[in-house]
């Protein structure tokens, strides 16, 4: 019998492979587990399941520069894009393609939240 994961779990798992992505620079599936269970008292038996929640969250990620730096995004890109890959510059109001949101946008933040967008939101309605 197969089970579903919640989705507020779900977004956990995404949360914290961004999380690991922004510490480390990579992901490794045992480093987001520690963290799962350290942080959030969520604990995966499944590791098949754990890593393709993972790969669903990576495959959000438009791209990662290794070396800190990008090239200028050109005018076409720019018009598809909320924030310079190369300065972090909000480039408009709204997002014309929030890749959160899989949709235009307009979260109100000056740099991409990435998948915390998600937790503040739902924090936000809880209240």
């Amino acid at each position: 019998m197969q089970r579903l994961i919640p989705q507020e779990v779900k977004n956990k798992v995404y949360e914290v492979t961004q999380q690991v992505l922004d510490e480390n620079g990579n992901v490794e599936i045992n480093e987001v587990q520690a963290v799962l269970e350290r942080d959030h008292g969520i604990c995966f038996f499944n590791m098949a399941e754990l890593e393709k929640l993972i790969r669903e969250g990576l495959e959000k990620q438009i791209f990662v520069y290794k070396n800190g730096t990008a090239p200028e995004a050109s005018v076409q890109e720019q018009s598809q894009i909320n924030f310079s890959p190369q300065t972090g510059e909000k480039l408009h109001e709204i997002c014309p393609n929030c890749w959160v949101k899989n949709k235009p946008y307009k979260c109100g933040f000056d740099k991409c939240p990435g998948y915390k967008l998600l937790v503040i939101e739902a924090t936000t309605e809880e209240k």
